[in-house]
């Protein structure tokens, strides 16, 4: 059943994207002043937990130790707050799958993640923890020591961009909480438990390192290294730590790899890495040897093509909840009066009854967007005081002739006979130049009606021109637009329809606020004889053969080059939506390259 958007405070639930036992988290829409929109994840306790006291608490445990890491492989926490009586969390939204799902497609499909992939994502996690594990507090500078203990292929992310983000530190740990957790509980997820956490012993941050070599190990075997048929063999077999050999499942893994993924989850804390940063140094290293040009675009494109269909029905799914959500009126006024200073994170301690009675809402400083926005009504706020001022001056003057010649008529009179016909400003058949327009357009400003445009599309990036000149992309702010007067408004964006309208603005603060519609895409196989690297729009997109390529509907240019022979091939397909094309050698036609 599709879900249906609503609101909830100042956000809007465009989708539901997981529901667990104690929480669920939604796909929401944030709205601000100007028209300034965000798409985040909202992760808010179910109601069955929001009278317990113990979640309530790990809740803001998540909060206060996720907001204060700042690292592009862990996911950004904005908000922490409560609305009727329900907690939640507002974060970076990531567009992709988590690891756990891309296992299963792949199991699916009977596909091997190829090495370098498993290697990358793994390196990626481990810097992530490395800044979690190295924080220092940034108010006294001592080290917290957070340890994640959750690590497992659910709480992993693989954007469709290629990231790799690190979530859920709702059961971590810092040092000054202690490492050990209360007799009889174990927390995380018992097949991704280190020795020494399945024996509920003091862990540190080499417990997430061994955590972090069981995934390594299951991405590179597809076979889960403590698996059984209940939790408590399952715990029995972590705490022997018997670690077989990856090749045995998979003889294309290297020895040189190998070694590093026995390393890892050594049961021996003290013969593990010590730190994720070495564990990142050795993935690194080897990654280098054996594909020195891998990158994240790599990972994007092998995301995209396990889930290429999905992906599809996923943005139309989305464009649809943003054309709903749009009929939601949740924008705040532009000058409103300022909150009160509201309470940090880490002011947070204790959760009680009566402040659960009081919606609350503790926010992160404001956006570099919500600054730019503020700035662009101060300057226009001066300027419409400059202008005022000149009027007012021009006034006098003129009041001030008037008085005089009203004193001397002879003289008024006598200006008025010595007056001349000023000479032509351009001769007949002379096209005056437009350098100088906005100076112009300045000075004629003066005493009119003038707005402050603010332009904003989602998703955003577009360019936007006014009367065909290009003014930059959005969100945009345009200060000093005439008012009642039309201005032709185009909007762009690669992969979307054009927008184009007549605006008249009638107000000083005008809004211009619209969802892009996407063009629709298709899929493209390319296969070539010999192999050869293919550029897309003159974009390098890597070597044949090129499975399930997505682009947008349209004609693309195609070109296929191979140095080897030094043989190349040109032409042109045009994609349509929702359909799968082909391209061989039959469509290319290899001629040498000429010198």
């Amino acid at each position: 059943m599709a879900f249906s958007p609503q609101k909830f405070g100042k956000y809007i639930l465009l989708d539901k994207i997981a529901s667990g036992g104690m929480a669920e988290i939604f796909m929401a829409q944030t709205m601000g002043p100007g028209g300034f929109e965000k798409i985040v994840a909202l992760k808010r306790i179910l109601p069955t937990f929001s009278s317990s006291p113990e979640f309530i608490s790990m809740f803001i445990d998540e909060a206060k130790i996720t907001s204060q890491l700042s690292h592009s492989n862990i996911v950004q926490i904005y908000e922490f707050g409560e609305i009727d009586a329900t907690y939640y969390l507002a974060m970076e939204f990531v567009d992709g799958k988590n690891l756990r799902q891309i296992l299963a497609r792949t199991e699916e499909l009977r596909r091997n993640i190829p090495i370098e992939h498993c290697v990358h994502m793994v390196s990626k996690i481990c810097m992530g923890l490395d800044s979690a594990h190295r924080f220092r507090d940034k108010r006294g500078g001592q080290a917290l020591h957070i340890i994640h203990r959750d690590i497992s292929p659910q709480n992993i992310l693989i954007s469709y961009e290629g990231e790799v983000k690190l979530i859920d530190f709702g059961i971590a740990k810092t040092r000054s909480q202690g490492g050990k957790t209360k007799s009889g509980v174990l927390k995380g997820k018992f097949g991704y438990m280190s020795p020494e956490q399945a024996k509920g012993e003091a862990i540190d941050q080499r417990s997430d390192i061994f955590s972090t070599g069981i995934i390594l190990f299951e991405m590179l075997t597809r076979q889960r290294l403590f698996s059984s048929n209940n939790d408590l063999n399952t715990l029995k077999k972590i705490q022997d730590a018997k670690i077989p050999a990856p090749s045995h499942f998979n003889p294309d893994i290297p020895f040189e790899l190998e070694e590093i993924v026995l390393k890892a989850l050594q049961k021996d804390p003290k013969l593990r890495y010590q730190t994720a940063h070495d564990f990142h140094k050795d993935l690194s290293r080897f990654l280098n040897t054996i594909n020195p040009d891998f990158t994240s675009a790599h990972t994007s494109s092998f995301v995209r093509s396990l889930f290429a269909m999905e992906l599809i029905e996923h943005k139309k799914q989305v464009h649809e909840a943003l054309v709903k959500a749009s009929q939601f009126d949740v924008v705040k006024p532009l000058h409103e009066t300022p909150p009160p200073p509201k309470t940090q994170l880490s002011e947070i301690s204790t959760v009680t009854k009566a402040n659960r009675q009081t919606q609350t809402s503790r926010s992160v400083p404001k956006t570099k967007t919500e600054h730019h926005l503020d700035r662009e009504d101060n300057q226009y706020r001066n300027r419409v005081r400059l202008q005022i001022m000149v009027l007012g001056m021009s006034i006098i003057f003129l009041s001030t002739l008037l008085i005089y010649f009203n004193k001397n008529p002879n003289r008024m009179i006598q200006s008025i006979l010595d007056m001349k016909e000023p000479p032509p400003a351009f001769e007949k058949g002379e096209v005056p130049i437009t350098r100088g327009q906005r100076l112009k357009d300045a000075v004629e400003a003066v005493g009119k009606e003038v707005s402050l445009l603010r332009v904003d599309t989602t998703p955003q990036g577009a360019d936007v021109y006014i009367n065909h000149e290009l003014q930059g992309q959005t969100p945009l702010s345009i200060p000093r637009q005439p008012q009642n007067q039309k201005l032709h408004l185009q909007i762009k964006k690669r992969g979307f329809e054009t927008i184009e309208e007549t605006l008249i603005l009638n107000e000083p603060h005008f809004n211009f606020n619209k969802p892009l519609v996407m063009l629709g895409i298709g899929l493209l196989n390319i296969t070539t004889t010999p192999p050869s690297e293919i550029y897309i729009d003159h974009e390098s997109i890597g070597q044949t053969p090129i499975l399930k390529r997505e682009l947008t509907a349209g004609v693309h240019k195609i070109k296929a080059i191979n140095t080897e022979f030094n043989l190349s091939a040109e032409t042109q397909i045009e994609i349509k939506a929702d359909e799968m094309h082909m391209l061989d050698e039959n469509d290319l036609i290899f001629k040498p390259i000429q010198e």
